[in-house]
Order: C-alpha cells, then sequence, then structure tokens
C-alpha cells in the first residue's frame, strides 16, 4: 500500500512538471494541420487616447478673429490652419507635439495679425506623416506672408516604433535605402541643382560661393543634430536645408526628396 501511494506521488509530480514546461496550446484541425496558439508581444507605446489614432490633427479650439479674410486678390480660411498631435505616450512624443504647438499659436497670431491690419497672412499650416509597423515620420510646416516673399518653416519628428525611441538620420536613411556613404554626395548634388535651376542668372562664381556655403549649412546641421528630416507619405527621404542665397534674407529653408 505504501509502495503505491510513493508511485501515485510520482506519478502526479511528472504530470505537473510537463504542463509547467509546455511552451503553447496546440488545437487540433481539420486533415492533420493544426493551430498553434503563440501570446502576441506588447508594443513598446501605448496611445495617450485609444481612440484616436496614431497621428490626428487639431486646431486646439484656436481663437480666430474671422473665419476669413482677404489680402490682395487671395481669400484665406481658418479652417485651413491644421497642425498634428502625435498621441503616442512618450517624453519624446510629447516634447514634439508642445513644440508643435507652440508653433501653431504663432501661426494663430499672423492670422489674426492680418486680420485686424489686412497685410499679413497664412499662406499654409499643415502637415505630412508616414506610419508604419516600423516607424512614425511626421513633418509640420507652414508659410507666412506680409511684404515679403513667403519663407516656409519646417519641424520633423521620427521614430521607431518597435523601441519608441527617436528614429536617427542615419537610421531614416537606411530605412529609405540610402547608405551612409550615399547621403552626403546625394545632398550635396541636389543643393547643386537647385542652384543651377533657379541661380542660373548670376554669374557661376557667384553660384558657387553659394552652393559651398549652402553645403556647409546642411554638414553643421547633420554635426549638431539640428537637421529636419523626415519620410515622405510616399516613403521617400527628405531633409530640410537651410540655402544661403544671393537675395532677400540671404538664406531659405528647402526641403529636398533624396532618391
Amino acid at each position: 500500500m505504501k509502495k503505491l501511494s510513493i508511485l501515485l506521488c510520482l506519478v502526479l509530480v511528472v504530470a505537473l512538471v510537463g504542463c509547467e514546461k509546455k511552451p503553447v496550446v496546440e488545437e487540433p484541425v481539420s486533415g492533420n494541420q493544426v493551430v498553434t496558439e503563440v501570446e502576441t508581444p506588447e508594443k513598446a507605446y501605448t496611445k495617450v487616447d485609444e481612440s484616436k489614432d496614431l497621428i490626428y490633427s487639431t486646431n486646439y479650439d484656436a481663437e480666430f478673429k474671422a473665419e476669413s479674410y482677404t489680402v490682395g486678390d487671395e481669400t484665406y480660411y481658418s479652417r485651413d490652419l491644421i497642425v498634428p498631435v502625435i498621441n503616442i505616450d512618450t517624453d519624446y512624443a510629447q516634447k514634439s507635439t508642445a513644440e508643435m504647438k507652440e508653433e501653431f499659436e504663432k501661426v494663430v497670431k499672423h492670422y489674426n495679425d492680418g486680420v485686424e491690419y489686412g497685410i499679413s497672412y497664412v499662406e499654409y499650416c499643415t502637415y505630412d506623416s508616414y506610419v508604419s509597423d516600423d516607424v512614425l515620420s511626421v513633418k509640420f510646416f507652414y508659410g507666412l506672408g506680409a511684404t515679403d516673399v513667403v519663407h516656409p518653416k519646417y519641424f520633423t519628428y521620427n521614430m521607431n516604433l518597435k523601441e519608441a525611441m527617436p528614429l536617427l538620420y542615419e537610421e531614416a536613411c537606411e530605412y529609405c535605402g540610402i547608405s551612409k556613404d550615399e547621403i552626403q554626395s546625394k545632398v550635396e548634388n541636389a543643393i547643386r541643382d537647385y542652384f543651377k535651376e533657379q541661380m542660373d542668372t548670376f554669374e557661376q562664381d557667384e553660384i558657387d560661393k553659394y552652393i559651398n556655403q549652402s553645403i556647409d549649412s546642411y554638414n553643421e546641421s547633420v554635426t549638431d543634430y539640428t537637421l529636419n528630416y523626415c519620410i515622405s507619405k510616399e516613403g521617400k527621404l527628405q531633409v530640410v536645408v537651410n540655402l544661403k542665397i544671393p537675395a532677400g534674407t540671404g538664406e531659405f529653408d528647402t526641403l529636398f526628396t533624396i532618391e
């Protein structure tokens, strides 16, 4: 009787150990196939508002002095002014959203000044975004006008969604299929092509001077981590270069698509 009790205890222990080591549950289906149930890994981030998309637009219920107004022959509408919200609960995402909100407040003020004085206007204020399972990239941009030409402003934000961390410039290049060795020459060629097309009325020596200054501007922004870069909604790498130009304020932020 004592041996039988010991034997039953051993059988019970083996059964329990076997259950603990079983990694998955397999349920038989038709034929010889089986369906294996595995745990889905948790995302590296959570949304601030689970009811909304990762990126959504808002105007923060801004107080516009008028729904529209006209400067010259153009009419400008408050409904066209939007700013994106990055709906991810990380410090980087929340700081990015806060920065864009601050910039949007400048846009609203400029618009309201136009309503009051009939001179300044907001040419555009909007955004583009690229979202995949791996990457989130946002480009917020606006253009303010008055008596001078409209100068665009760009603000870009990039995240590695698998790690919920900022996506570095080198990583964005690699994601878009551009190697570290290729990117420098591609950007320099884009700058040269721009000057060739836009500044063809100037002497070549003068153009070369501004090309070199613009390339130096790009290199400096890469070195001090102030470069604005993003992935377009078509999945292409884009970089913003502060071009040095022989006109106006002497500089002009220009968006280049690098392929």
